[in-house]
């Protein structure tokens, strides 16, 4: 299939995925809703805008396009790996594509759409375990769905994410009867899937914070590379076409004497003439285009080097957008060379939004991001590769993020689209490995997760980056800057945390964009974030501290917390009632208060009515870091002014305040 084929699949999907255009195709071609008793070897499962056939269910790599709708989705499957020797073979297979037909079209109240590709692609995977199933026990695999006892046998051996997967599958086939599945459906199946995925969400795991000493590692790491490219771009870009224009250039004095090699196979003779007349190695090369200190810090020891530094640029710029915006994996990827829209916010802030989500709607919906300008740099960085690869590729649309294997110095392909695919980059950049410290603070958010026997998280063992991990943490730190260990990269992040705060959670607009009902996905997902990070400050900060606590609800804690039974229940009850929005910790100059509601005397600087406050949880440090403050702030003040004076009284009654407290504790 040709580009231009694929692109205007995609640009038709809204229209010709739910239903056909054309009404001849009713009783030829799958669609929403469809019967499923009516599918044979040619019902056609794929077209073209023009409506040519692209597959049918006899084939076995199908082609969807009418069905994409964002650059992440993979419209590929194929089902010739499903033939292995088994005596029910073709039956099998042919019937792993009925299964998949009858999965994707089935009518579902969510959507009202067909499932979108990225669902399929792990139906796809769960098809392949039962083929493989039913290969090793050479069973036919409609039996499976038949005998309790068989399907109970294979379920068994799947992951959770298969299982989860497979759930799914159960729940569609008994929401049909055995003449649209064309095979029985054993009855007490269902039921037991049922119990299954309860067990299933229990089980399931959120994606980790990313603990700060890492962050911050991970954050001057990405810059550490944008800033070298910056630096260096123009070089890196002319060593790079140079490259491309003579394949002998950066290459062994000796390797025109191999004709098997890839520079041999596309060199001319003009370009053996020049190498042989002044051979030029990498190391030449490199020092000719003033990249010796580089060359040195990445050790590249290959032209195809330096491209895969081009990649890993990519890949900080991308990363740093994620931990920027919150965006998830495939709205970074789907991004546009024009995604930034300054607009003027609360407070005179100035802001950037973004983007283009599929994420709960079934398809591509136009959707904005707030952000700050930090986001500047990465999509500059972005833009400038962009520029450098666009005399490689041609496509109709604007993509800030292109493969650098479009470009000729690359020795593997580039997708047909010339997108960014999967950038499995993160690897090949320095590790950070786990320490205690990482392990504790994991525990101080997540508290009832076992992190200490997942090998993921084993101490010495590097930290895996995933692009999701950076939404969840911004979530999670936005809601509690306190659960940020290290001030150096509070600071950092201040303004950020600051921002995505005001605009997703306390409802501020900026010009005609109301971030909570523009992106209220994003908004509930901080809600839910500010709840947990509540929670964990106070399991942190009041159930788990050595301090004593002051104050009648420090108090309390203070006399019990001496009983380890008492305070892992109390632990289990507080990350209950934080998933409910009822536990709640907010740092105040006493120490912290654990009201679940808004407090109107704090909202106004008052802070003398605390100490008779039921949700006061005080601490001496932190009363005397107060006071230390505002003593430094008086003396910045003329001691004739009125400021002057009534700060000193101010002093005066926060002593004293700080001294009945720590009276009543005794």
């Amino acid at each position: 299939m040709t580009d231009n084929t694929q692109n205007s699949g995609r640009a038709h999907s809204n229209s010709f995925s739910v239903f056909p255009t054309d009404l001849s195709f009713l009783g030829t071609d799958v669609f929403y809703g469809m019967s499923f008793a009516r599918l044979d070897s040619n019902t056609v499962v794929s077209r073209t805008q023009n409506g040519e056939i692209l597959s049918r269910l006899s084939s076995d790599e199908w082609i969807l396009p009418a069905f994409a709708f964002h650059v992440g989705d993979n419209i590929y499957f194929n089902f010739l790996p499903f033939y292995n020797v088994c005596d029910h073979k073709n039956h099998n297979v042919e019937t792993c594509k009925k299964l998949f037909i009858i999965k994707m079209f089935s009518k579902n109240l969510k959507s009202g759409r067909p499932l979108r590709l990225s669902t399929m692609h792990s139906t796809h995977q769960l098809l392949a375990k039962i083929n493989d199933h039913c290969v090793l026990h050479n069973l036919k695999l409609e039996s499976i769905f038949e005998e309790f006892d068989l399907f109970k046998n294979f379920q068994e051996e799947l992951t959770p994410s298969m299982n989860k997967a497979l759930v799914a599958l159960v729940r569609t086939l008994n929401s049909i009867d055995s003449l649209e599945r064309g095979f029985p459906l054993n009855g007490t199946i269902f039921p037991y899937m049922q119990k299954a995925a309860k067990a299933i969400r229990t089980e399931g795991k959120q994606f980790p914070i990313i603990p700060s000493k890492i962050l911050l590692f991970k954050y001057r790491q990405y810059h550490a590379h944008i800033d070298d490219f910056l630096e260096h771009h123009q070089n890196l870009f002319a060593l790079l076409d140079r490259a491309a224009e003579n394949p002998y250039y950066g290459k062994s004095n000796k390797i025109h004497t191999n004709p098997n090699t890839r520079a041999s196979k596309l060199a001319t003779a003009e370009h053996l003439a020049l190498h042989i007349d002044n051979p030029t190695n990498f190391k030449k090369a490199v020092q000719e285009y003033n990249l010796d200190t580089l060359c040195e810090k990445y050790q590249w020891k290959a032209i195809i080097n330096v491209l895969g530094f081009i990649t890993k640029v990519s890949h900080c710029a991308k990363s740093l957008i994620h931990l920027y915006t919150l965006m998830r994996d495939h709205e970074v990827k789907g991004l546009t060379t024009d995604c930034l829209e300054r607009v003027k916010g609360w407070n005179n802030d100035a802001l950037y939004v973004a983007g283009i989500t599929t994420k709960l709607y079934s398809t591509s919906k136009p959707t904005k991001w707030i952000t700050t300008d930090a986001i500047l740099k990465p999509v500059d960085t972005l833009t400038k590769i962009n520029r450098f690869l666009s005399p490689h590729f041609k496509t109709p649309n604007n993509h800030l993020l292109i493969s650098a294997a479009v470009h000729p110095v690359a020795n593997t392909k580039p997708s047909k689209d010339y997108l960014v695919k999967r950038m499995g980059v993160e690897a090949g950049l320095d590790p950070i490995l786990i320490t205690e410290a990482d392990i504790q603070e994991l525990e101080a958010v997540d508290p009832l997760r076992n992190w200490r026997s997942d090998p993921k998280y084993k101490i010495g063992a590097p930290w895996i980056i995933s692009s999701h991990q950076f939404r969840r943490t911004m979530a999670v730190f936005c809601a509690q800057t306190g659960l940020i260990t290290l001030p150096s990269l509070k600071r950092l992040l201040g303004h950020l945390t600051k921002v995505m705060s005001l605009y997703y959670t306390r409802g501020c607009s900026a010009q005609n964009y109301h971030f909570n009902l523009i992106n209220p996905e994003l908004a509930a997902e901080l809600r839910r974030a500010k709840s947990e990070a509540d929670g964990a400050m106070y399991i942190r900060e009041a159930l788990r501290t050595s301090e004593k606590l002051l104050g009648l609800k420090g108090m309390d804690i203070s006399g019990q917390r001496s009983s380890s039974v008492w305070v892992d229940r109390a632990v289990a009850e507080t990350v209950q009632l934080a998933a409910k929005g009822l536990a709640a910790y907010t740092e105040i100059p006493l120490g912290g208060c654990a009201s679940p509601v808004p407090c109107d005397k704090r909202a106004h600087g008052n802070f003398f009515t605390c100490p008779g406050c039921r949700h006061l949880i005080g601490k001496q440090s932190v009363l005397d870091a107060t006071l230390e403050i505002m003593k430094f702030d008086i003396s910045e003040l003329d001691s004739d002014s009125m400021e002057y004076k009534a700060e000193m009284q101010n002093f005066k009654d926060f002593t004293e305040l700080r001294d009945r407290l720590i009276a009543k504790s005794k």
